[in-house]
């Protein structure tokens, strides 16, 4: 809501509208709709509406349906926090936003088992004693990734071997392959 400088939107939406599940806006000039990730399964019942025809949602860009999945399945089985990092995100206006109380309760009690109160556990010591996860390779493979998501999509352009989005007003070799692939998995899909 503050990138798109919509006027007075803590009055407009004081809170999320659960029900509905997004906020809608509309200045006259642009359509605001504001979606939860968590939601992501019901998008196209959410969309629709708006754009006048039914949308197909397609999984192909999960992180644990890449690569690196194992990595990330790796990652959330052995994350630590801080006491202190638990209090920002209980506290954190955003949280308490975009989630109600229970899943706010809900996602807060999967982390509890996560706190350690001595940081000494959470330094590069303890973290050493796992086996090493990334090779050369995929730390340069990581950093690419990074580069792609972070650097050339900022200029409405993706490469070859990213799973981002296509840009929808390109025609490069690169972006019809891309579309020609999403088209595929949505007709595969739908039968």
């Amino acid at each position: 809501m503050e990138a798109y400088n919509i006027p007075d939107s803590k009055i407009k939406f004081p809170t999320f509208d659960f029900d509905k599940k997004h906020l809608f806006y509309d200045d006259g000039l642009i359509k605001y709709i504001k979606l939860r990730l968590c939601d992501s399964d019901e998008w196209d019942k959410i969309l629709s509406p708006y754009f006048g025809y039914t949308f197909k949602m397609i999984k192909y860009n999960e992180t644990t349906s890449k690569k690196w999945g194992d990595l990330y399945e790796y990652f959330k089985e052995k994350f630590k926090i801080t006491p202190e990092i638990y209090e920002k995100l209980k506290n954190n206006e955003y949280f308490k936003y975009y989630y109600t109380p229970i899943e706010q309760e809900k996602y807060l009690k999967k982390l509890d088992d996560r706190i350690v109160n001595n940081t000494t556990e959470t330094s590069n010591n303890v973290i050493t004693k796992f086996p090493a996860v990334f090779t050369r390779n995929e730390l340069e493979l990581y950093f690419q990734l990074i580069n792609e998501n972070e650097v050339r999509q900022q200029y409405s352009h993706i490469s070859t071997i990213s799973n981002s989005p296509i840009c929808g007003n390109c025609s490069c070799y690169t972006c019809m392959k891309k579309r020609k692939k999403l088209i595929r998995l949505y007709e595969s899909n739908v039968n």
